[in-house]
């Protein structure tokens, strides 16, 4: 059936020209002069890669550092969240590496973290003095930072030294997956952990979230709406665009079901009410998110307005149409159900046409009228009620 929906016209933060100006620039120009100042020790290099960084989006910084399979690194990250699907996609228009050059879009965690010092509004914030007090949740964790020389700045000022040594303690692209609260203290942590263990956290967070294909796990939610019917959720962990960062187009597909069948109503009475008969649809195709725990419509017909078995074998039929429409520009990251319709929310990259495939895809389902809605929202806010922490 025809489909109905909002849509937002998504915005470009970065034309593709001025991604394509700025690399032709650090090829011709760019390397040499970076290679030049540095040797004289020198710093007019760097007002001039400024501008170029600039020109491509206000929002985007940039460091050098040490590679890890070249000499040196080129790093263009965001300087805030809304701005980390711009930073992927310079990334992906950047050159192949070089002996002497590689890039990353995400500041990278230093190896010699606890040797580090940062100088920031006259004070010098030396890594190893950095103490970390942790609550640690399911799949996050928040901290209280200390350093000595936190309580000799501004309290407006107290972040900027806290989250840029927080990003060359474990890295930023892990700092925006795992990490919530991030708070500074001025007081003394007795059981507080060097910043650079850390990673140990991170590392025991990602273990959890991701199978061992390295895929992230899915998870059941069941609640009550407003209405008071039964509200089931499916989301993935962690629900977060760290590790997807161009995917920054919220994609919604509603679609309608009946649901006045028992599970295990016969083929006939399935086909006589409009549904397909479970055992003649395709297989799930292998897009589809999987491990989710939900098996022949478990936990999916407790109450009125969930799917039955013959609906919910055409939900899933669709869902795994709608993923094999996306081929690398998006993903399904959860689902909605109550009330005779389920939300599918799909991140994709809003310089793809994913959005149009998913719509062309979507009003072929035959059992109601499907809702359809786009909106640009890079940091999932959309889908923050989903999130388990």
């Amino acid at each position: 059936m025809a489909s109905f929906g909002w849509r937002r016209r998504p915005r470009q933060d970065a034309e593709p020209a001025a991604i394509r100006d700025f690399w032709a620039w650090w090829l011709q120009e760019g390397i040499r002069l970076v290679a030049r100042g540095r040797d004289a020790g020198g710093t007019d290099y760097a007002g001039q890669l400024s501008r170029h960084v600039s020109r491509i989006s206000p929002g985007l910084a940039w460091e050098l550092g040490p590679g890890t399979v070249s000499e040196h690194q080129l790093v263009i990250f965001p300087g805030s969240r809304d701005y980390a699907p711009v930073a992927r996609r310079v990334l992906k228009a950047a050159p192949a590496p070089s002996p002497q050059w590689e890039y990353a879009d995400v500041r990278q965690p230093s190896d010699v973290f606890e040797d580090l010092t940062l100088g920031i509004g006259g004070q010098e914030f030396d890594g190893a003095a950095f103490r970390v007090g942790l609550m640690l949740h399911r799949y996050s964790a928040d901290i209280a930072v200390y350093h000595p020389h936190l309580k000799d700045l501004p309290p407006n000022e107290r972040m900027d030294p806290v989250l840029i040594m927080l990003d060359h303690a474990i890295g930023q692209r892990d700092v925006s997956a795992w990490i919530g609260v991030v708070e500074p203290v001025l007081h003394e942590l007795p059981n507080g952990v060097p910043l650079a263990m850390l990673r140990v956290v991170v590392a025991q967070l990602r273990a959890a979230a991701f199978d061992v294909g390295g895929q992230p796990r899915w998870h059941d939610l069941h609640g009550t709406a407003a209405d008071g019917l039964p509200v089931a959720a499916r989301v993935q962990v962690p629900l977060v665009p760290a590790f997807w960062p161009d995917y920054d187009l919220h994609v919604v597909v509603s679609l309608p079901y009946q649901v006045h069948l028992a599970a295990g109503t016969d083929a006939a009475l399935l086909q006589d009410a409009g549904l397909p008969d479970p055992a003649g649809l395709p297989a799930q195709d292998p897009g589809a998110p999987q491990d989710s725990g939900l098996a022949d419509g478990a936990g999916l017909s407790d109450g009125p307005g969930l799917p039955d078995a013959g609906a919910l074998a055409a939900l899933q039929a669709m869902e795994g149409r709608l993923c094999g429409q996306l081929l690398g520009e998006g993903r399904l990251v959860a689902t909605e159900t109550s009330g005779g319709r389920r939300a599918l929310h799909f991140y994709v990259d809003s310089t793809s046409p994913a959005a149009w495939d998913l719509e062309a895809a979507a009003v072929e389902w035959k059992y109601g009228r499907v809702g359809f809605g786009t909106e640009l929202d890079p940091a999932w806010a959309s889908v923050s009620h989903l999130r388990i922490k």
